[in-house]
Order: C-alpha cells, then structure tokens, then sequence
C-alpha cells in the first residue's frame, strides 16, 4: 500500500503535474465563466512551470542535497563490501540489446571504479523492480551484468532482489551482508539521493561510507541564459522536489 501511494504522491508533487491541474482547474473555471478565479490559476500554472525551469532554482534545490556527502579527494577506505543501489534500469525494446545505460547508470561504474581500485572485494547490487504495473525482471540483475562487461568476475558480485524502494534496499541488503559476515561498506548512489540512503542505513544499524556519483546539478555560472526555462531543469527540480519528498516522508515512516 505505502508503495503504491509513494508512486501516487511522487506523481502529484511534481511540477508539471501541478501545472497540469492549475490548467485544468483554469480551464473549468474559464468554461463556467468565473474568468477572475480561471485568471489566477493560469497564471499560478505558468510561474510554477517557469520558475522550476530555471537554472538558479534547479541548482538551489540539489545543491544542498548533492554537497552532503562529498568526498574531495575521492579516496576511500578498504570496506568488506560495496553496495550499489539501484538507478531504475531501462530496458531495451530491441532484442539484441537487453538494458541501456541511462539516468543514474554512473552508479554502475562508480562501483566498478571502487571494485578494481581495490576499496572491496565484493560487490551487492540491490534493487528489485520499482514498476508499480509490470513486475519486470530485477534491477539487480541487469547492473550484475553489467558490472560483468565492465570486467568485476561475476563471483565476486551479490545479487538482491526483493526491494523496491530505498528503505526496502537497506533492510534486504542487511540481510545478505549479515549472512556474508560483512561489517563495513561502502554505498553507492547518486549525490542527490545519498543524505536519505545514509540516514536509513544508519537507523537499520549500518554506518556506509558514502561514495556519491551521478552529479545533476546545474553548473553554478549563471549568466542571463540562465532565466531561460529549459527541460532539463525542469526534470532537476523534480528530483530535488521528489528527494526532499522522500526525506519527509521517511521521517514520517519513522525510517530515519
């Protein structure tokens, strides 16, 4: 149930689903002709679909989450094992091509960089599948296999599969790592999602080393392009807007 609405709410926060239904409710407003009321919603529609399309706004909301957890020297100590959570996997339509590199797939490498670096000897990808209708196959999987092409022996890289949300991906990962006597670790994820995998894997008793990867904010030069709406600040700020969300949320749970 918690999943279900967490996807529901994900959906309903995001900017352009907002400006969705302000246009919606303008449009209704304007149809039974309380023009002043359909006024104010096209307008709200219009600055919320501009202001998070911007650069300052979208560097404002993932700055302070992707500054968290740095590490400038990007130097690790030597761990039992890294943990890599997962990016949402995309799935090739074309059979000669079962997953594509895509958002967040800078995690995949990341770990592959730590594995042969020598900070571990194993590697756990965790991540089952985050689809609320089609129950594909697990995340895991697929970043097993490609952490096989990129060259980490496929003995030496852990599979779990049952999660489905970040939460989920520390109390199952603690149970392999429980299993395999593994007491130190090193976790993987992008800059912006790290204060909340952090914070929940300290609550279930893990203290990770956090390795961030999968940079997405802004450059912070501004110039006067920089009030240009673009699409892809529009897709930063709903990540942040979806983070700062989740973090709530947890604190809610009780899983921070």
């Amino acid at each position: 149930m918690f999943f279900t609405l967490s996807k529901i709410i994900g959906w309903l926060i995001y900017p352009l689903s907002i400006t969705f239904i302000l246009l919606l409710i303008a449009l209704l407003g304007l149809l039974r002709k309380k023009r002043k009321t359909s006024r104010i919603f096209l307008i709200s529609a219009i600055s919320i679909l501009y202001l998070f399309s911007i650069k300052p706004i979208a560097s404002f909301l993932l700055y302070p989450l992707e500054n968290m957890h740095i590490n400038p020297s990007d130097q690790y100590p030597k761990a039992d094992a890294i943990v890599v959570l997962s990016p949402g996997i995309r799935y090739s339509k074309y059979p000669s091509m079962e997953v594509e590199l895509d958002f967040g797939s800078n995690r995949i490498l990341k770990a592959v960089r730590l594995f042969k670096d020598g900070a571990a000897p194993l590697i756990l990808m965790s991540g089952g599948s985050g689809e609320l209708f089609s129950q594909r196959k697990a995340d895991a999987h697929a970043m097993k296999s490609l952490a096989i092409e990129f060259g980490v022996p496929e003995n030496r890289i852990l599979v779990e599969t049952q999660s489905r949300n970040t939460y989920e991906n520390a109390l199952y990962s603690k149970e392999i790592l429980k299993d395999m006597g593994v007491k130190t670790i090193i976790l993987v994820t992008s800059a912006f999602h790290m204060p909340r995998a952090v914070a929940v894997f300290k609550k279930i008793g893990i203290e990770p080393i956090p390795a961030v990867t999968d940079f997405q904010s802004p450059r912070k030069e501004f110039d006067i392009f920089c009030i240009v709406p673009d699409a892809s600040n529009l897709n930063r700020s709903s990540l942040a807007i979806k983070e700062y969300a989740g973090l709530l949320i947890y604190r809610l749970k009780g899983w921070l």
